[in-house]
């Protein structure tokens, strides 16, 4: 094996740094007119929807999420979590929501009324957007070149 990076790990790193100095997160327009137009009747987030929207755009700006039903799902977990994070004194910004402890801390104690296989699902939709935000800890595998298998195989 070839301790030269990959394609595909060169392409990251190369991308990363780009977004270190010119990413400036926005949402495209059907994103944000549903996220201000968002109410839910789950206990822990009806009737602050309003103190929780500018943290949720906040951190619904670094999706890289484009169809607007997987959109809708990630809205529904992001503003659970930042009404978990008001409850427990978090600071509410981007920066210290999107970090990988916030986000284990609150699959920990903040979904204990919910099945293993949703609670792993939000899990891994907050996961996938910290790692959208630079700088936010959260690194992808190191990906390593390898030889394939011809076409037609």
């Amino acid at each position: 094996m070839s301790d030269k990076p990959s394609k595909a790990e060169v392409r990251r790193r190369v991308e990363a740094e780009i977004a270190r100095y010119e990413h400036v997160p926005v949402l495209k327009d059907e994103f944000e007119q549903f996220v201000n137009g968002f109410e839910t009747s789950h206990e822990t987030v009806s009737g602050r929807e309003d103190q929780l929207r500018p943290v949720c755009l906040e951190m619904l700006a670094y999706t890289h999420v484009t169809g607007i039903e997987s959109f809708k799902k990630l809205v529904r977990v992001v503003f659970r979590y930042a009404a978990w994070a008001q409850r427990h004194g978090h600071a509410l910004d981007a920066d210290t929501l999107l970090t990988i402890g916030s986000i284990e801390a609150f699959c920990a104690t903040g979904l204990g009324d919910v099945k293993d296989a949703t609670k792993a699902s939000m899990r891994s939709l907050l996961r996938n957007l910290a790692a959208q935000k630079p700088g936010s800890g959260v690194d992808r595998p190191m990906t390593y070149a390898h030889n394939s298998v011809s076409p037609p195989y």
